[in-house]
Parts: C-alpha cells; structure tokens; sequence
C-alpha cells in the first residue's frame, strides 16, 4: 500500500478558510470547496456528499449530507465518471490476467491417456 485513500466520488475538499473563520473571501458559488452547514456530516475535512441530492431525489429538510453548489455537482459528476473508468479499466484487465492464467494452465496439463 503506498497510504493514499481511495478517491470517493462522495467525499469533496472543505474550504480552509471556511473551516478556520467561519466564512470565506469567495462567494460559495465561486469557490472550489465546499462550505457544508454545522450540521453536515464531514470526514476528515471531507464534507460526505448526499447522493441523493446528486441524483435529484433529496427532499430531506436538514439533510445530515452536503448539497454541493452547481459548481461542486459537476466536480462530483467528474469524478463520479472517472471512478466508473477506472473501475471498468481494473475489471477489463482482471478479465484478461484471468484468461491468461487458464489458457497457460490449459497448455501445462497432462493429456489424458485412455486405456
């Protein structure tokens, strides 16, 4: 393991300033960080996205989960796009070891005699 996370698609990045002062000099919708309410959940100065939201189906009042602003959604719709990639790429190439394993292991064994 090198002891880097594994990228989540439902995590994003709190704002620093936001964090430390309580506000910051960007306006929430210019910023490239999330400034979830005091009830959000966060992870490690992760603010925990609400899929839901992401799907257009939230209709929590005081949602426990961020509701990213247009500018994060697209960052998580990216990042939901690359994990997907990603995944597909690690499954595709799995598939492939796998087909060379039993095609070497087909060429290695012993033909059956028969009596």
């Amino acid at each position: 393991m090198n002891g880097q996370k594994t990228p989540r698609a439902d995590r994003l990045e709190v704002c620093s300033e936001f964090s430390k002062e309580g506000s910051c000099p960007v306006p929430e919708s210019d910023c490239d960080r999330a400034h979830p309410p005091d009830y959000v959940l966060t992870d490690d100065d992760l603010a925990v996205v609400c899929m839901d939201f992401v799907k257009g189906k939230c209709s929590r009042e005081h949602c426990k989960y961020y509701h990213p602003t247009s500018k994060l959604l697209a960052k998580v719709n990216q990042n939901r796009a690359a994990l997907a990639a990603a995944n597909q790429a690690n499954t595709h190439a799995a598939q492939q070891a796998l087909s060379q394993v039993l095609a070497a292991a087909a060429l290695h064994q012993a033909p059956v005699q028969t009596v």
